[in-house]
């Protein structure tokens, strides 16, 4: 009982000091670009702030284990290639899928009224390839903001909830956690804007339930291999692939433009469910073909082959 709960302790303590910082940064910048600093800042301050702010889990995590004396086993920062080639693989693919399944969701609800030859008539493949496989790559390369996230989420937070619930509920609570912990961007106009039906409540709730699905996968990558890197190239790589950009690069100017004016003003509920799809198909196949997904605990050996 007592171990419980100090990791209880220690749990409410690094959410306190991942959210914090966060919602500080957000209100001063929000002081200084009117209100709602993701539509009205530069370019620059953006990139700064994202780059900073993924960091606070990171720094949350250290934080907790140093006051808390926890010390810094189990970080869950190795690399093994061997046995884990297809899990670094899935890493790169399942972002990479969501993104197209999203895009010919879009097309299928809002471009109904074009024919294939239409939509794809101006699309130049020879180019259009190599640069999703250079934006593909570079996201791989780049992954260290994304490890800043990672770092505290999958490599602190969800050991923790699993000390405190079965599996399937770590997820879902991790996963709420983490989508709160965008709150104060989503208010700031980040991923929704601000002109939808139910703001902010609203972007919030479509936040947390995107953030249930890829803590799904992102935990499973990081049991799986014992090692927080697959899922920070994962994040990275769905970070820079988005469904509406692969469709504006692919399809016809004249198509791109009303899918664009279709989902203005909206939540991606569209997205959402492309990626629930594509999250449930690898996890359900994985199961179908292993029987179990999640071990009861994410512990110190869970790179185990399986």
């Amino acid at each position: 009982m007592k171990g419980k709960r100090m990791t209880v302790l220690r749990l409410i303590l690094f959410v306190v000091l991942a959210s914090v910082p966060l919602w500080v940064m957000t209100e001063c910048l929000n002081a200084r670009y009117d209100g709602y600093f993701w539509l009205n800042a530069p370019a620059g301050v953006l990139t700064l702030t994202g780059l900073v702010g993924m960091f606070f889990p990171t720094f949350a995590a250290l934080l907790t284990r140093l006051l808390t004396r926890e010390g810094f086993g189990n970080t869950f920062v190795s690399f093994r290639l061997k046995g884990k080639i297809r899990y670094y693989l899935a890493a790169v693919l399942m972002p990479v899928a969501e993104a197209v399944l999203g895009a010919l969701l879009m097309i299928f609800v809002y471009l109904k009224g074009y024919s294939f030859e239409t939509l794809f008539a101006d699309t130049k493949w020879n180019v259009i390839l190599p640069m999703l496989l250079i934006g593909v790559a570079s996201n791989i390369y780049l992954f260290i903001h994304a490890f800043g996230e990672e770092f505290g989420w999958r490599g602190y937070m969800m050991p923790k909830l699993a000390e405190l619930m079965p599996m399937p509920a770590a997820i879902l609570v991790g996963g709420i956690i983490w989508g709160l912990w965008h709150a104060p961007l989503t208010i700031a106009g980040h991923n929704f804007g601000i002109d939808y039906p139910g703001y902010p409540w609203k972007g919030i709730l479509c936040m947390c339930l995107c953030c249930v699905l890829m803590n799904a996968f992102l935990t499973f990558l990081t049991v799986r291999t014992g090692s927080v890197f697959p899922a920070a190239v994962c994040h990275s790589v769905q970070n820079g692939l988005g469904a509406q950009a692969l469709l504006s690069l692919c399809i016809c100017e004249e198509a791109a433009l009303k899918a664009e004016q279709a989902t203005t003003g909206k939540l991606p509920w569209i997205l959402c469910a492309a990626s629930a799809i594509t999250v449930g198909m690898f996890l359900l196949s994985h199961r179908v073909s292993h029987c179990h997904i999640f071990g009861n605990h994410l512990s110190g050996d869970t790179g185990q082959e399986v």
